[in-house]
């Protein structure tokens, strides 16, 4: 029975650079006997898989054997020993054990990365301001956005046996060589293939700081699809590389941290008691930059308004728009 690895997130744990490496080196893997296929795929994932639910418990999951582009799948993996799929949207699944039933035919492992419950809503709520149409506090984000890993990890053990669900703990200190890459190939017994081409930068790399505070602001002021052009989030992405005042985590003040993981105990408790895991101590303090951070908003601003507006990826009505929404000290020098 040919082996299927099932990568299911979490999001915010490597998941778009261990993505972008697989497919980059696919013809390699391919050639090691290890298809990541390019079914189901977008964006380097096969966030399609997560459809593949739906439809089997609408209609059955012969409907999903049935359909073309599963049969592609299949002949695309026909010839290899390991199969691989990734999607970080897959761990949101109620249901785990429809994905048992559509790949019977797979001997499948599911890989889970579990992150310190702070760190990843923060990551999620960058990104969910950085790529989408997010206005909402930090403070509240952490409030609404916190899932249960005990609940998540029984329902995936329930459907797979607990031999067949890896869960991986995303922390520098515990990975291999400290990344998500190495460890991710370590876990699926392919970190002995030679020939990869490395990543060449951070892939998904995380806005922070005043220009975190200016997407927010843009989120709340623009219409919906200016707020979710893409040409806007790659320029304000290629401008976190350029200027890294702009880039890595989001600080939030030490007694919010130590509220959250007292609330966050139980839920690790249980899943401790559950299934063995423990992620360790959580950190007692958030690192990273204030956003917004007053003490240089202006200079920040100054900077982003004329970066966006000589990249020429923004019209001048957009940056005069924005200008209209600022301090009368901050208009006058621009």
């Amino acid at each position: 029975m040919k082996k299927l690895f099932l990568h299911i997130g979490l999001n915010k744990t490597g998941t778009s650079s261990i993505q972008h490496f697989l497919a980059s080196n696919r013809s390699i893997l391919k050639s090691n006997g290890v298809s990541y296929p390019s079914a189901w795929t977008s964006y380097n994932a096969h966030h399609g898989v997560a459809r593949l639910e739906k439809i089997a418990r609408t209609f059955g999951t012969s409907r999903v054997h049935d359909a073309p582009e599963f049969s592609a799948f299949l002949d695309e993996v026909e010839d290899s020993e390991k199969v691989i799929l990734s999607s970080e949207t897959l761990f949101q699944s109620e249901r785990p054990e429809t994905f048992k039933e559509i790949f019977e035919n797979f001997d499948v492992t599911i890989v889970l990365y579990l992150r310190h419950k702070i760190p990843h809503i923060l990551s999620w709520y960058q990104q969910d301001v950085q790529q989408g149409t997010c206005t909402a506090d930090p403070i509240d984000y952490i409030f609404y956005q916190n899932i249960s890993y005990a609940d998540l990890v029984d329902r995936w053990v329930n459907a797979f046996g607990k031999s067949n669900v890896f869960v991986r703990v995303y922390d520098r200190e515990k990975m291999v060589n400290g990344n998500s890459i190495d460890d991710f190939l370590e876990t699926v017994n392919i970190a002995h293939v030679e020939g990869f081409v490395p990543p060449e930068r951070e892939f998904n790399p995380s806005i922070t700081g005043n220009l975190l505070h200016f997407k927010r602001v843009h989120n709340l002021f623009s219409d919906r699809e200016m707020t979710k052009d893409n040409s806007t989030t790659a320029l304000l992405t290629s401008l976190c590389r350029k200027e890294s005042a702009f880039a890595g985590g989001l600080a939030i003040p030490t007694k919010y941290v130590e509220y959250w993981n007292g609330e966050f105990q139980a839920d690790l408790d249980k899943l401790a008691a559950n299934q063995s895991i423990y992620l360790g101590e959580p950190p007692s303090q958030q690192d990273g930059a204030a956003s917004p951070n007053w003490a240089t908003w202006d200079d920040d601003l100054e900077l982003i308004l004329q970066f966006l507006s000589e990249s020429g990826g923004v019209s001048t009505d957009y940056v005069e728009q924005v200008v209209r929404l600022l301090p009368k000290s901050v208009r006058k020098r621009l």
